[in-house]
Formats: C-alpha cells, structure tokens, sequence
C-alpha cells in the first residue's frame, strides 16, 4: 500500500467521528472567563430559613430548638400572639444550641395595631411600625440559656411585635444569626402575662433589602464554565443567571448548552433569555445586572434531562449580530416552589469568533511580580488587595502600583516558551487619570532572580516593543487589541507602563487586566506528530486517544496542550476534526504544501 493510500485508510478508520464533529459550531466560551453572578428581580430580603428552624421556634417555649436566618444583621420576627392585644413591659432572650458567633449583640422591638400585610421573609415594613424598646445585648456564652428579663416603659397596647436584631455577637464569621427562644412579658422583670405563645402567626424578616443574587463558596458563577461536573447555584432562584464575556472578543452565539447539576431537579431552569451588548461591563457581582444597554437575542423552553451532570441537546437559534458580552437569565425554574435555588452544571455558547485573536499566553497563577525600572530607586509597592496578580486573573478586579510611570510587572508564563505579537489591556474601576496610554515589552530567556517590588533588572532584558496603549476614558472598557511585529520566543516578560495619561494628578498607576497573544512554543510540526518521527500515523493517533478528555472533560495536561486547538481545556472531537486533517499515514513525511493547516 502506498502512503497516499494508507492516509485515506488511516482517515477511514476515524471518518465517524468526524461527522459528530461537524454538527457543533465553535465552542465560545473558555474556564477564566469574566462571569459574575445576577439576578432581575428588584431588590428584596435574602431572609430565609431551614424548614427546622423557622420563626415559630423562637416562641414555643422550648429551648432545644431554634430559629435561625442566614440573613443574618438585621433578621429578625414578626409575631401576632393569638392571645390578642397586650402591653408589654419586659422582654428576654434564650440562647440557641451553638455558634456563640450567631448570638444577636442587639435587639429593637415595634409594635402596630395594623393588620399584618407582610408576607415571611420579605423587609417587614408594609405597616406602620411604633419603637417600643431598644438596646444592646449581651448574652451568655452559655448555650441554651436563658438571659435575664429586660424591662422598658411602655403603655400602649399593640395586637402585633416585630423584633429586629441589628447586630450579631461574631466571634468568629457567623453564617446566620439564631435564638432559641424570645418572650415578652406584661409585667417588669418578667412578670405578669407571658404574651407569646403556640398558635399565633409568626413571619421571618429581614429588613434589608438587597440584591437578591447570592451563591455559595463551592458553587460560584465561574464553575458554570469551567468545563468541568461543578455547579453554579443561586439562591435568587428565577430571575437569576450571569453575565459571561468571552475574552476571545466578538463573538456571534447561535446556539447554547445546559449541563444539568448534580442533585434536586427542582432547581433546574424550565426557560432562557440570552441577551448581548457591546457596552463595557460595570455591573456588579450579584447585582440585578441592568447597567448596560441588552439586546434580546433569544429566549424560549428549557428541557433539561431528569439525569444528573448530563448534557441536555443543544438550543439554537438565529442570530446575526456580534457581541463583546452576554447576559443568561432563567426566568423559571422547573419548580419554584419546591426549590430553594436555582443551579446549572455548566453552561455553552457556540458560534463564531468574529475577531480571532491569536492564542492567549498568560493565564491567572502565572507567576507575576511587581517592578518599577526607575535607576534612582523602585517606588513599586501596591495595596494588599491590588496585587500583579490582579492583572491576569481574567476579572475586573484591577493592579494598582504606587511607583507610577515605569512601573510595571515580570511574568512567567506557565505555558512555556511562547512569542507575543499582540498586547490588550482592560481599563481599571476608577481614575482614568492613573490609566497607562504608553507601555514598553521587554523578553528574557534567563531564569527571574528580580524579586517582587524591585527593579526588575537581574535579568537580561531585549526590548520587543512599544507603544500606546489605546485605553479608554471609559472604565473597565476592554480595549483594542495593539499587534506589533516579533519572531522571537522567550520564557518570561516586562511589561512596563512608560507613561500615564495624568501624572500632575494621579498617584499611582493602574490597569484592570493585560492579555498577551501569540504562539505557545514546543509543539512538533505539525502538531499532530507526537512521537515526532515526522508522519502522522495510529501511533500518534494512540496518543491522542490517551489525551482524549471528551467535550467538558477535565482540562488538558501540559503534555497532552498541543491536542487542544481550540483552546478550550479539553480534548474532545473537535480537537480531532483538527488532529485528522494531519493525518499522512505512516512513513509519509508531513510538508506544510501538503497540509497547511497541521502547523505548531
């Protein structure tokens, strides 16, 4: 068999994965991504409680349960005593079974003569509330304690009573304030009548109102594209979703991809609304998401599988217009009323990439380290929480040096040798004053000795380029990509910023994020030549299926990197679309005439 023939073999053999392949449009989305949490709904209470320790067990006479709110400063209780209207003259609290950190350090109780409008766990604030009492507490460390009766004037009878706790003892960092038990009394010292009782109407409140948007710790926005079986949860339930901009650039989307979450199906979003917009992103985290101009791109029905960590069929739909940034909302969910949240495994645009950028080289926990090249001496210093580190950790969150003009940063980029042709910068939060219009790239083969806040000289340094760099008045406004002219690789880089639009007036320099993009060194050519003997052939095809992580897999190894064309973490089919167009069969030896598209 000659090599012509063995490559159309070798390329039978694999022919029907290809067809799985071409059924996907590119994949848009990548883990790092800037993503934060929202929801649409007005501001409301994140009063809640768990069904166990709900506002009744705050007056059921029994200290062995609680109520608990993990809304914590400023929770409290509305109670309307089914024994009618009193005048209480005293007031005394009982410690709950744990967490002294979640013990109120304060108390206020109201009272009307108003019919109770407010619905449980709302602000509390639909009637016309009278301060009876106030003041600070101090009770015991003691668990399931009873506190001493507290007295107060008062005469006025009231048929309901709000109690509010605005401070919490924390110790340590609590997660929810709770009591075992509240009494109030018709008498000093609490004598006379106990008011509370079993049988009368207690709501749990919360008098702030805020975003409704929250998550966990271990369920954050960012694992809904991290290509991997976690889960993004939100406690705001429908109305909830995220704001996700690809750094890529303009992207156009025509289709998306839910992985459903590991438990509770009746978390599960029943519909979608995605939204684009070119503006830059000043919403905030857990915010209602509303402070930039959307434009509906698509919205219907969700028909997630009941399996759990399973991919559901991908929704398309037309849609011409590019974006910078895109707004995914769950109206509902496939049971509100059961479910405490809403959650998503993981979510996926396809489309097209309208600008193609070459491939990004620095990625968060490269090691980076401030510098000022100032010769007299390095002002370089920066506040605990503006660290170089905020420069490449694919945020908002922005690198703020007090050096000024020539300071800068040294990073290492963890993907290895690399050459950077192209440079992007994402304006800060505030001061466009500080903003750097000028900066200077410098490479180095030689391994970093220059440690943090130094010169940054201790290396070797060739100056690669210079120029403007094209930041925006605008703030947190991704700027233009800058290309320059560079055929040479190195290890790491410095990056300094030569010049600030207003040094009279500033007195730092400071930059949300900085991308290089270039070429990542190190893979054979073509890239598909894995045990580098010059051919394509089922050895190296072995080795691809040991790389094969399969779509959201787990990210891709350093050693399996070159299999990954396009730059999404995991190894998957359409990867191989790319590997088999490589193929040359074995002892016949891959020229860039014969297939151009198989280069490192």
């Amino acid at each position: 068999m000659n090599g012509a023939a063995r490559a159309v073999a070798f390329c039978g053999l694999m022919a029907p994965l290809v067809y799985a392949a071409s059924a996907w449009a590119a994949p848009l989305l990548t883990p790092g991504d800037f993503v934060i949490a929202i929801d649409l709904d007005p501001d409301g209470t994140t009063s809640r409680y768990p069904a166990k320790e709900a506002p009744a067990m705050a007056c059921d006479a029994l200290l062995n349960t609680k109520y608990l709110n993990y809304s914590m400063e400023n929770s409290g209780l509305i109670i309307t005593p089914a024994s009618g209207p009193s005048i209480v003259q005293s007031i005394r609290f009982s410690t709950a079974n744990d967490h002294e950190e979640r013990d109120p350090a304060s108390y206020e109780l109201y009272g009307t003569n108003a019919a109770i409008t407010s619905t449980d766990n709302s602000d509390g604030e639909q009637e016309s509330w009278t301060l009876i009492a106030s003041g600070t507490l101090a009770l015991p460390s003691a668990r399931q304690a009873v506190d001493r009766a507290m007295d107060f004037t008062n005469t006025a009878s009231y048929t309901s009573y709000k109690v509010i706790f605005p401070t919490l003892k924390r110790i340590t960092t609590p997660n929810s304030m709770q009591i075992a038990e509240i009494e109030l009394f018709t008498g000093a010292g609490g004598t006379g009548n106990p008011v509370l009782g079993a049988g009368g109407t207690v709501l749990g409140i919360d008098r702030d109102l805020l975003p409704q948007s929250s998550y966990p710790a271990g369920e954050v926005p960012a694992f809904a594209i991290d290509n991997r079986p976690n889960k993004y949860l939100n406690y705001g339930k429908a109305n909830t979703g995220l704001i996700v901009a690809p750094w890529v650039g303009p992207t156009m989307v025509t289709s998306l991809q839910i992985m459903t979450a590991n438990d509770d199906v009746n978390r599960d979003p029943s519909t979608y609304a995605l939204y684009g917009t070119n503006d830059a992103i000043l919403s905030t985290d857990n915010s209602r998401g509303n402070r930039e101009n959307w434009t509906l791109i698509a919205a219907g029905d969700l028909t997630l599988p009941a399996d759990r960590n399973v991919l559901a069929p991908a929704v398309t739909f037309e849609n011409a217009m590019p974006y910078l940034a895109y707004r995914l909302v769950f109206p509902t969910l496939r049971d509100a009323v059961a479910a405490n949240s809403m959650q998503i495994g993981e979510v996926r645009f396809f489309g097209t990439v309208i600008e193609a950028l070459p491939t990004p080289l620095l990625a968060p926990g490269d090691p980076i380290l401030a510098v000022d090249s100032d010769l007299d001496t390095s002002m370089s210093s920066y506040p605990e929480a503006e660290t170089p580190s905020c420069a490449i950790d694919r945020s908002l969150a922005k690198y703020l040096n007090f050096g000024m003009a020539n300071s800068g940063f040294i990073v290492t980029p963890a993907a290895g040798r690399t050459i950077v042709n192209t440079i992007r910068m994402t304006s800060a939060n505030d001061w466009s004053a500080r903003d750097p219009i000028m900066w200077t790239l410098y490479g180095t083969l030689d391994a970093v000795a220059s440690t943090d806040n130094s010169h940054g000289d201790a290396e070797q340094w060739t100056l690669i380029a210079s120029g403007a760099s094209g930041l925006s008045t605008d703030r947190n406004r991704l700027g233009a990509p800058v290309s320059f002219g560079n055929t040479a690789a190195y290890d790491s880089y410095k990056l300094v910023f030569s010049q600030l639009r207003d040094p009279g007036t500033a007195n730092s320099v400071q930059v949300a994020e900085i991308q290089f993009y270039g070429t990542i060194l190190g893979c054979p050519a073509p890239f598909a030549d894995a045990d580098g003997d010059g051919d394509v052939d089922q050895v190296d095809f072995g080795e691809y299926q040991a790389c094969f992580t399969g779509q959201g897999g787990a990210n891709s190894t350093y050693e399996c990197r070159c299999f990954d064309r396009d730059n999404d973490g995991d190894i998957d089919i359409v990867d191989f679309a790319k590997f088999q167009k490589c193929a040359t069969g074995p002892a016949v030896t891959w020229t860039q005439d014969l297939l151009p598209d198989c280069a490192p």
